[in-house]
């Protein structure tokens, strides 16, 4: 006998309607979320740096690409150019075929995504040095005492015939972070190193004792505050420029120990001796606070400011830079 099929109830093709219904609604929901998060995620993303840095400068040793205003290039011209013949006059020979690209962001807004996307081991508020690619950025809003300290990081880089250890690297670099200087009516830079960094000397007089020169000088990630200070200890005993061409000479030092103690005269445990004394004998004062921000003015900047500071200040030859009047420099000289 022939089974009669049952007709299908109208309920059940309603829940199979509502069920395509809300399937193809959950598959919608998910592609516009999906596209939203995508295009939230591109929003995110820093700019592209030349929409950004839309003025170039091009010099014989440096490209540099920033947001300051257009008539900034020039300063800019003279002060990495001038810096470059300082350094290559007094220390050692730069490779001049390998430029260095420089990306100077005028603030911090601009700077912070860039350099957080950049692919460096940590993000600084300051500036980078990125040596594969001969390149530095930098946030301009930090003071120009990070461009010369990020510059001497590649003129080492590009001229050493040997990687030198981190705590000589830093060394170098973070002495010449401070610094006074001008151009000349020919517009020649004239300037001045030797100057404490108040905030890093600050730091290191409350932890000196903790520091050991034997670690310090073997570690891959050496305390800035401290290696600046050793620097600037050198420099009044007169022989930062010495240990600098000493150590771009020596070819197996690895580690430069060899090259500070002789230079300095004394083995290593000595030299921590005389320079933690001479740290710790320093005061806070007006000497420590001379320089608050590097700068290099124009000339008729400079004859400005020279005028309110001439009664304070004066040139002092034998240490090449500007002194405090009535200032007894003798007291709290390095041991002998």
């Amino acid at each position: 006998m022939k089974k009669n099929n049952q007709t299908k109830s109208p309920r059940f093709f309603f829940l199979i309607a509502l069920g395509a219904f809300l399937l193809l609604a959950v598959l919608l929901f998910d592609k516009v979320t999906y596209k939203k998060k995508i295009r939230e995620k591109i929003d995110r993303r820093p700019k592209r740096v030349v929409d950004i840095l839309n003025n170039q400068s091009m010099t014989e040793h440096f490209n540099m690409l920033t947001d300051l205003d257009f008539e900034s290039l020039d300063y800019y011209h003279k002060f990495f150019e001038g810096f470059f013949e300082y350094f290559d006059g007094k220390y050692f020979e730069i490779d001049k075929t390998r430029h260095l690209d420089i990306y100077l962001f005028k603030n911090t807004r601009d700077y912070e995504p860039f350099a957080k996307s950049a692919g460096f081991d940590s993000y600084t508020p300051l500036g980078f040095y990125y040596p594969t690619r001969k390149l530095t950025i930098v946030n301009h809003e930090m003071g120009i005492g990070v461009l010369l300290h990020e510059m001497s990081h590649h003129f080492v880089a590009v001229s050493f015939k040997d990687h030198p250890p981190p705590w000589a690297n830093e060394s170098i670099a973070t002495f010449h972070e401070k610094f006074i200087g001008y151009f000349d009516e020919n517009g020649k830079l004239f300037i001045t190193f030797g100057y404490f960094n108040q905030e890093r000397f600050k730091y290191l007089k409350e932890y000196i004792d903790e520091v050991s020169l034997l670690r310090l000088i073997s570690s891959s990630r050496p305390y800035q505050n401290a290696v600046r200070s050793l620097m600037l200890f050198l420099h009044k005993k007169g022989l930062f420029e010495k240990f600098v061409k000493d150590y771009f000479a020596e070819e197996k030092d690895i580690f430069g120990h060899r090259v500070l103690q002789n230079v300095y005269g004394k083995e290593i445990d000595q030299i921590e001796k005389e320079w933690k004394q001479w740290v710790k004998a320093q005061p806070i004062d007006e000497e420590v606070k001379l320089i608050k921000n590097s700068f290099v003015k124009t000339r008729k900047e400079w004859d400005v400011w020279w005028r309110e500071n001439q009664s304070r200040l004066y040139y002092n030859k034998e240490m090449k830079r500007f002194c405090l009047k009535n200032y007894d420099y003798k007291k709290y000289a390095p041991p002998p």
